[in-house]
C-alpha cells in the first residue's frame, strides 16, 4: 500500500470512489445562411442519446429526451486555435463556435475490461473496469470504485468514459474538443483527483485539499452510484462551465499572441530588406531591388493582419476578466475551484504575464512607416499630374488666348 493509500485509510469517513473531472464539449454545425438541413441542438442530443445507448459499453444510461432537458446555448471562443487558414485571412476578434450544455446531465455506467484499457503502464495504470459517469455538454464528471483494484489513482482512470463519449460524437460527425492543463499537456482531466467520501449524516457537498495531487469530498450519500455522480456534477457544474469557458477565451489570447509575434518578425525582416537595398548604389541594387519587389505590398497586408490580431487579443482578454469574476465567485463556495488548483495558476500566469504593450508599440511604427510612405508617394504622384495637366492645358490653348 502506498503512502496515498495510507493516508486515506486514516481518515474518519471512508473513501468509496475515486473521481476525476475533464473538460469534453463539441462543436454546434452552423444553421445560418439558409442551410435549415443541419439538425437542431435538440435532434443531435437525441441522436447522441441514442448513439450512446447502441454502444456495448454503456451498461446503464439515464437522460431526458430533448423535450424534457434544457439545452443551454454557449459560445466559446474559437480564435488563435488553428495553425493557419487556407484563404490566408486572420482569424477576426468575433470568431467562435457554438456549444451545447445540458441543464440535466446524460448519465452513464459503463464497462470496460481491462484488457481494452490502454496497456503501456501496465496494471498499475487501470483502476477499474466499470465507471460512473455524468456529462453534461461541457463537464465530464468520471467516478469509480476505490477498491476496485490495488491502484485506485492509475494514470488512465476516466479515459474509457471520455473515449466512448467522443466516438458518439465522430459518429454523429460532431468534434469532441478537450481542454487539457495547457498546450504541452496530453492529459484529459483536472490533475487533482477527487477522494469521494459519501455520508449519511453530510448535508453538502464540501471539498477540501487532501495532497498535493488530491482533493478530499464529503457529501451526502445517494440510492446509487449514478444518483451522486448527478449531484456532484451539479455542485461542480458552474465554476467548471465557467473555467472551460474562460479558457476558450484564454487559448483564443495566447494563440493569437503567438501568431502575431512570429508575423511580427516576418514583418521587421521585410523591413530590414528593404532599408539594406535603400542603403546601396542604384546600380548595385538593382538585382536586390528585383528580388525584394512586392515587399512594401507585403508589409502593407501584414500590418493589417496585427491591428487585427490586436482587436482579437484585446476582445479575448476583456472576455476572460469577465469570466474570472463569476469563477472566482463560484470558486469559492465550498471549495469547488479546489478542483483547478493546479490549472487555474497557470491559466492566470499565462495571461497576466502576456507583454502586449511592445507588441502594439512596434505595430504603430510599422503603421506610421507604411502609411507615411504611402502619403509620400500620393504627394508626388498628384503633383507629377498637376504638372502634366499644366502642360497639357498649355499646349492645348489657343496661340492667341491671353
Amino acid at each position: 500500500m502506498d503512502e496515498i493509500d495510507r493516508e486515506i485509510e486514516e481518515q474518519k469517513a471512508p473513501i468509496a470512489y475515486v473521481g476525476r473531472v475533464g473538460i469534453l464539449f463539441f462543436a454546434l454545425p452552423a444553421r445560418d445562411h439558409g442551410h435549415t438541413s443541419v439538425p437542431t441542438p435538440n435532434e443531435f442530443y437525441d441522436q447522441l442519446v441514442a448513439q450512446l445507448t447502441s454502444d456495448a459499453r454503456v451498461k446503464e444510461l439515464r437522460a431526458p429526451s430533448s423535450g424534457e432537458n434544457e439545452l443551454r446555448p454557449e459560445s466559446f471562443s474559437a480564435a488563435g486555435w488553428r495553425q493557419g487558414r487556407t484563404d490566408g485571412k486572420p482569424d477576426g476578434p468575433h470568431l467562435h463556435i457554438h456549444v451545447a450544455s445540458f441543464r440535466t446531465p446524460i448519465l452513464m455506467a459503463i464497462n470496460v475490461p481491462q484488457r481494452l484499457q490502454p496497456q503501456d503502464r501496465g496494471e498499475r495504470g487501470i483502476p477499474a473496469e466499470e465507471y460512473w459517469v455524468a456529462w453534461d455538454g461541457v463537464q465530464l464528471l468520471v467516478l469509480w470504485d476505490r477498491n476496485a483494484t490495488e491502484h485506485s489513482l492509475g494514470y488512465y482512470g476516466g479515459f474509457a468514459a471520455m473515449e466512448i463519449i467522443s466516438d458518439a460524437l465522430d459518429e454523429l460527425g460532431l468534434s469532441p474538443r478537450n481542454q487539457p492543463c495547457g498546450p504541452y499537456c496530453k492529459y484529459p482531466f483536472a490533475h487533482q483527483d477527487l477522494l469521494v467520501a459519501p455520508a449519511a449524516d453530510t448535508s453538502k457537498v464540501r471539498l477540501r485539499e487532501e495532497g498535493r495531487f488530491t482533493v478530499r469530498i464529503d457529501c451526502p450519500s445517494e440510492p446509487d452510484v449514478l444518483e451522486l455522480a448527478h449531484r456532484l456534477s451539479r455542485s461542480f457544474s458552474l465554476t467548471v462551465n465557467t473555467f472551460a469557458k474562460m479558457r476558450s477565451f484564454g487559448d483564443s489570447v495566447s494563440g493569437t499572441e503567438i501568431k502575431a509575434r512570429r508575423e511580427l518578425a516576418d514583418l521587421l525582416q521585410h523591413q530590414y530588406e528593404i532599408a539594406r537595398t535603400a542603403a546601396e548604389p542604384f546600380i548595385r541594387s538593382i538585382r536586390l531591388r528585383w528580388k525584394n519587389r512586392g515587399l512594401r505590398r507585403k508589409m502593407s497586408k501584414g500590418v493589417a493582419r496585427l491591428w487585427m490580431h490586436l482587436a482579437t487579443i484585446e476582445r479575448n482578454q476583456r472576455h476572460c476578466i469577465e469570466g474570472r469574476y463569476i469563477y472566482d465567485t463560484s470558486a469559492q463556495r465550498q471549495g469547488i475551484g479546489l478542483i483547478f488548483k493546479t490549472e487555474y495558476p497557470q491559466f492566470l500566469n499565462s495571461i497576466d504575464t502576456l507583454e502586449i504593450d511592445t507588441l502594439r508599440a512596434t505595430v504603430e511604427q510599422l503603421s506610421m512607416r507604411v502609411d507615411t510612405r504611402i502619403i509620400a508617394v500620393a504627394t508626388i504622384a498628384g503633383a507629377m499630374s498637376g504638372a502634366l495637366v499644366g502642360a497639357l492645358v498649355t499646349l492645348l490653348r489657343p496661340s492667341g488666348a491671353a
